[in-house]
C-alpha cells in the first residue's frame, strides 16, 4: 500500500534545487562509473517513487544535494529544538543556513523511508556522535550524512551498517599523509603533485567513511585502516586495525559527488547495489 502523501511544495519553490541536483548528478554518474565499481547497479529513483519502489535488501541509496538551496518551510519547521539550537550556534550565516539545510532536509528523506512525519523522527547518538533513528516499532534503515562545502551525502542501506564521507579536495599544507600506512605514503609519493592530491582525498574519504561506519569516530589512528587503491577498481581494505578478517566484511566504493570533490562510503556487506536517489522530485512527498 502507498504511505499516505502529507504534503507538497510549490514547483516555484523546489526550481533552484532541481536544477542544482541534475547538474550534480550529471557529475556523479560520470565519476561513479569511471571509478571501475564494476557490478554496481545504479537505478535513478525519485522519493515519490519509494513507495513503488523500496530500497531492497543489500542495496545502498544514495542521495546527492547542494547545501545551498532553499529549505521549504515545512521541513524547517519540522526540526526539533535541539536542533534549531544547533543551527543558532554558528556565528557565519551561510555555515547556520547549510547546517539547516543539511538536517532538514535529512529528516524529510528519512521520514519517506519510514512513513513518518519529518518532525516525528527521533535520533539516537553512538559514543562518538553516530546518529541513528529511534523511537520507531518498525524497522528502521541504517544511514549515515556527510557534507563539504555545498554538497552533502546522505547514504541509507536496511540492512547493514555503512558509512560515508565526503571533501571538498582543497591544496594541503601539512603533511597529514604522515598518518598513513608506510604502503599509502608510498604510493602517494611515486605520483605526481597534482594525482598525489587526489589520491589523498580518496584514501582520506575511504577512511572516514569506514571509520563512520564503524561508529568509532577517530579513536582509531588513521595508518591502522590500510587501504589500497587501484585505478578502474573499487578500493581494497588490506587491514582493519590488524583484523584480516573483519576486513572482508566490508566494501568500500568511490565517487565525485560533484566537480573538486570526492568520496567514499563503506557498506558492511560483501555486495551491496547502488540506487542513485533524485532529491528534485521529492517536492510532492515533504511535508
Amino acid at each position: 500500500m502507498r504511505p499516505e502523501r502529507r504534503g507538497s511544495l510549490s514547483a516555484t519553490a523546489w526550481a533552484p534545487i532541481c536544477w542544482t541536483c541534475i547538474k550534480i548528478r550529471r557529475v556523479f554518474l560520470a565519476a561513479i562509473i569511471e571509478s571501475g565499481a564494476k557490478g554496481v547497479q545504479i537505478i535513478d529513483r525519485s522519493l515519490a517513487d519509494l513507495a513503488y519502489s523500496p530500497m531492497k535488501a543489500e542495496q545502498v541509496d544514495l542521495w546527492i544535494w547542494g547545501l545551498d538551496n532553499p529549505v521549504p518551510p515545512q521541513l524547517a519547521a519540522a526540526l526539533s529544538n535541539e536542533e534549531r539550537t544547533r543551527v543558532l550556534c554558528f556565528a557565519a550565516p551561510l555555515h547556520a543556513s547549510r547546517s539547516l539545510n543539511a538536517r532538514a532536509f535529512l529528516r524529510g528523506i528519512l521520514a519517506r523511508y519510514v512513513g513518518l512525519p519529518p518532525g516525528a523522527l527521533q535520533f539516537s547518538y553512538g559514543p562518538h556522535g553516530k546518529p541513528a533513528l529511534c523511537g520507531i516499532q518498525q524497522p528502521v534503515p541504517y544511514f549515515n550524512l556527510s557534507h563539504s562545502g555545498h554538497i552533502v551525502a546522505l547514504a541509507l542501506c536496511w540492512d547493514a551498517e555503512l558509512g560515508i564521507d565526503i571533501e571538498l579536495m582543497r591544496p594541503i599544507k601539512e603533511d597529514v599523509a604522515a598518518f598513513f600506512s608506510v604502503r599509502e605514503r608510498q604510493a602517494l609519493a611515486e605520483l605526481s603533485e597534482a594525482d598525489a592530491l587526489r589520491r589523498f582525498y580518496h584514501l582520506w574519504t575511504c577512511k572516514e567513511a569506514l571509520l563512520k561506519a564503524l561508529g568509532l569516530g577517530l579513536a582509531v589512528a588513521l595508518d591502522r585502516l590500510e587501504i589500497a587503491i587501484v585505478p578502474d577498481h573499487p578500493p581494497q581494505i588490506l587491514d582493519l586495525n590488524g583484523d584480516l578478517e573483519a576486513a572482508r566484511q566490508w566494501q568500500l566504493r568511490q565517487f565525485e559527488p560533484a566537480t573538486g570533490f570526492a568520496g567514499a562510503y563503506a557498506v558492511r556487506s560483501a555486495q551491496c547495489s547502488l540506487r542513485l536517489m533524485n532529491l528534485a522530485s521529492m517536492s510532492d512527498a515533504c511535508a
